[in-house]
């Protein structure tokens, strides 16, 4: 429980700092994936961080249980998955970031998301835990 207890307060802080990025710099975000999309280094770095997050998140905390701390789980999990995406199907890759740039309303959901599952994961670390 105490990998847990920590890897909700880093997840927490790290999801509400990026989800409240996303609503209140829509405009940057949307410069930053044009970068990425023009930038074979950034899509590798794109590719790569899920993947590093991901797998410490799993080799520490591969736990399915029916509480609360699956998120972390299956979070770590998807972020592998996201990587493994960015780096073995590229093309189809930049061809969705191409599409998810131009979107104004992907940052307002990805944020309001990234946000609400922040202050769910600090609720369990901080509050509960």
């Amino acid at each position: 429980m105490a990998y847990s207890i920590v890897l909700a307060r880093f997840l927490g802080i790290f999801m509400t700092v990026i989800g409240l990025a996303l609503l209140l710099n829509r405009a940057q975000f949307k410069k930053i994936i044009d970068a990425v999309i023009h930038n074979a280094g950034l899509q590798f770095m794109a590719a790569l961080m899920p993947i590093l997050i991901g797998s410490a998140i799993v080799a520490t905390h591969n736990v399915w249980s029916n509480n609360w701390t699956i998120i972390i789980t299956i979070l770590g999990w998807m972020m592998i998955l996201a990587g493994i995406f960015r780096s073995w199907f590229t093309e189809h890759w930049l061809k969705l970031a191409r599409k998810v740039g131009k979107k104004d309303n992907i940052f307002w959901v990805g944020g309001i998301f990234w946000t609400i599952l922040g202050l769910i994961m600090l609720y369990f670390g901080f509050v509960v835990g």
